[in-house]
């Protein structure tokens, strides 16, 4: 019988700032800018791109939660 190994899925590191802006809800090009000047989210330049990591994506998110009452 022949097995077929699965493909994983690979977690990207970064985002172009389009695509890091859609992943945070479609936010504005003016509020990626605010917040990556504000320190709130990290990039990187490769390859004279600016990308957002995802990791400060995650944590963005995790510091933005809104506790229920």
């Amino acid at each position: 019988m022949l097995k077929i190994a699965s493909v994983a899925t690979i977690e990207p590191l970064a985002l172009p700032l389009k695509d890091a802006r859609a992943s945070l809800g479609n936010i504005s090009h003016q509020t990626i800018y605010n917040l990556i000047n504000a320190g709130q989210l990290e990039t990187a330049k490769i390859g004279g791109r600016r990308v957002v990591l995802v990791e400060s994506m995650k944590a963005l998110i995790e510091r933005s939660k809104v506790k229920a009452a």
